[in-house]
């Protein structure tokens, strides 16, 4: 859920008093001149967090935590179990009690979030999938375990998918795939709210970021490279070289890309023998999840439930009665308007009932009707094509044309004459006028 931390406060006096005598503080100092470089005193706590004490010009002191609340809860060892929500609101007031800083003040400056994921097919299997993320290819790296991984840096945050080791009942470490996000700059997830320590421990903010974790991962490329390739087509082979290809993600555009994600859909949606990428957004949805369900028999679960004190203010307060049947005003119900059925759209060439196809269909579609329909649109285009060769013939003798539509019958000139303007599925007949003859007078 949430790892990762970078808080910024300025710390009060009893604070810095209780942390001085509480913890070993180091400075950073020249070699030569035993003297401090920059003021700031570093420690570390729990074998997890970071603290360092700054001079500021707005403050006297400013303190600056860094490092990761889930190894600060398992003191320090390790971060691949799993983090539940209450579990984490109690980890962050064991990290007030023992820093005295006030959430409220303590403001985020970087976040992780992310879950570890126990799928039924191995880490490697998932990540041999992964092609770049939008157009922008993964780096490669190696995590504490060697094990390998993939990670793609943005400008306001970084998305990582590498597998780790997390312990397990039976003493032996299991294998889980770990999908993270990390935020450098919170502008971010500004839409989340999240702006102190004391946002962290609320459920209403912090239950909808999943929805980041699961938009980093719609823009990941996968392609399943164990697809069935006997059956694909000469187009659908084309697609395969190309789709999976990082180069080609690299320099399409964005209609491109768009586009090209239809396309690899339907090839993994016909052709995929085990296409992951549903398989781990399905698991990212049910860990959220399960990450706030409460558990009384965990451990970590809180024993004691405080409430609010309430106060008496020694008011009356008048209990209105219960309405009776004859109270309640029944409002007469409306007519209903009857429904009317649409009106049969028919073919253009041969009169056939088309309702059933799309609102833009004006021909027998081939999908529905076989390839009989092509008959009706090239019928059709038959007849479109005699009407632009008699229009083009007008043209050239510069003659009158006239156009029968289905609305009207208009005569043009040759000024009002244009190819391109017309709509020939509402034209009915176009036909040439020619001019009159003109009558020599008889001769005396």
């Amino acid at each position: 859920m949430i790892d990762g931390l970078q808080i910024l406060t300025t710390p009060t006096a009893h604070t810095l008093q209780r942390l001085d005598s509480a913890l070993m503080w180091s400075m950073q100092a020249d070699t030569k001149s035993k003297k401090n470089l920059d003021g700031t005193k570093r420690t570390i706590l729990n074998n997890s967090l970071h603290l360092e004490q700054r001079t500021s010009t707005t403050a006297p002191k400013i303190l600056f935590i860094n490092g990761s609340i889930h190894k600060y809860k398992n003191n320090g060892l390790h971060n691949a179990d799993r983090l539940p929500f209450d579990t984490l609101q109690q980890t962050i007031q064991h990290l007030v009690q023992d820093t005295t800083i006030d959430p409220q003040t303590s403001d985020l400056h970087g976040l992780e979030i992310g879950v570890n994921l126990r799928l039924s097919v191995p880490a490697k299997e998932v990540i041999k999938q992964i092609i770049c993320y939008k157009n922008k290819p993964f780096n490669r790296f190696t995590t504490s375990d060697n094990l390998k991984g993939l990670s793609c840096e943005m400008s306001e945050y970084e998305l990582k998918i590498y597998p780790k080791l997390a312990p397990s009942d039976t003493g032996e470490p299991i294998e889980v795939l770990r999908v993270e996000l990390h935020i450098k700059k919170m502008r971010f997830i500004q839409d989340a709210n999240i702006c102190t320590l004391a946002d962290l421990t609320d459920r209403t903010k912090i239950e909808p970021l999943k929805r980041y974790l699961l938009d980093a991962i719609d823009n990941v490329i996968f392609f399943d490279f164990a697809m069935n390739k006997k059956g694909l087509t000469q187009r659908e082979r084309i697609y395969k070289e190309r789709l999976s290809n990082p180069k080609f993600w690299q320099y399409a555009s964005k209609m491109e890309r768009l586009r090209a994600k239809g396309e690899l859909a339907m090839l993994m949606q016909n052709h995929a023998k085990n296409y992951l990428k549903p398989t781990l957004k399905d698991a990212i949805i049910a860990e959220w999840s399960s990450l706030f369900i409460p558990s009384s028999t965990s451990k970590n679960a809180p024993q004691n439930v405080t409430f609010s004190p309430l106060e008496y203010i020694g008011q009356n307060v008048s209990i209105p009665k219960p309405k009776t049947n004859s109270d309640i005003k029944i409002c007469p119900k409306k007519p209903t308007a009857k429904p009317t059925t649409p009106p049969v759209k028919r073919c253009k060439s041969c009169n056939r009932d088309i309702s059933d196809q799309k609102e833009t269909s004006y021909f027998c579609s081939e999908t529905k009707h076989g390839k009989e329909a092509r008959k009706c649109r090239n019928k059709a285009s038959v007849k479109y094509r005699t009407f632009r060769n008699r229009i083009k013939k007008a043209v050239s003798q510069k003659l009158k044309i006239k156009v029968t539509t289905i609305k009207q019958t208009v005569t043009l000139q040759q000024s009002e004459i244009n190819l391109n303007g017309f709509l020939w599925r509402l034209v009915e007949s176009v036909e040439i006028v020619k001019p009159k003859a003109i009558k020599k007078p008889k001769s005396i």
